[in-house]
């Protein structure tokens, strides 16, 4: 049993384990199981930055770009530590880069202890307590909490019906909040800050 499912592991689902591993650091719980779910082929880079060319760039400066709320100018930093650039609109693919190195750091800090699936989920059916979660490879598994982070879909790839009903729980921290920066930190980390408590306390 996972405590957390993440589907979809680009930009926002990076975003997510970044600032949920930081909540699980503050409180000091137990080391929450969590599996991420996402094609190889855009793992850990999001299909709006990994699938770009070169010439592509940024739409936000990095300084509204961080993944986490503790270190609002991260990607600002990890441009200049790694490529010696104070571009204010870097390309997409450095952002991309730099998505994957949070997810490679996020992992090999084991806070969170992530297994991955790199399949694409076709159905999540509720049962009881928890979710059961399928992917296009065969794998099923079962997890107390679904995030979904698909970012832009022009149609939802799940089919609702009777027989195998849809149900997901979103945390109210959407990919503006997180990347953009709209509002306060503060008000980002919330809702990360009572899922985390409750994760401590199923566990």
């Amino acid at each position: 049993m996972y405590d957390v499912a993440v589907v979809g592991l680009g930009a926002t689902g990076t975003s997510l384990l970044s600032q949920l591993q930081d909540e699980i650091y503050n409180i000091r719980t137990a080391q929450p199981r969590i599996a991420v779910f996402n094609p190889p082929a855009s793992f850990a880079k999001g299909k709006a930055f990994g699938d770009a060319d070169a010439i592509h760039k940024v739409n936000t400066p990095p300084g509204l770009m961080s993944v986490t709320a503790t270190e609002p100018e991260l990607f600002g930093h990890w441009l200049h530590s790694t490529f010696n650039s104070r571009e204010r609109w870097p390309s997409r693919l450095r952002y991309s880069d730099f998505i994957r190195q949070t997810y490679r750091d996020v992992k090999q800090a084991g806070i969170l202890k992530i297994d991955e699936f790199h399949h694409s989920v076709v159905s999540i059916r509720k049962q009881g307590a928890s979710f059961s979660l399928c992917d296009d490879s065969g794998n099923s598994i079962f997890a107390r909490n679904v995030v979904m982070c698909l970012g832009h879909y022009l149609k939802a790839p799940f089919r609702r019906s009777p027989e195998s009903l849809v149900l997901f729980r979103i945390i109210r921290s959407s990919i503006s909040l997180l990347l953009r920066r709209c509002s306060s930190p503060v008000a980002v980390s919330r809702p990360l800050m009572r899922f985390a408590m409750r994760l401590a306390k199923v566990r």
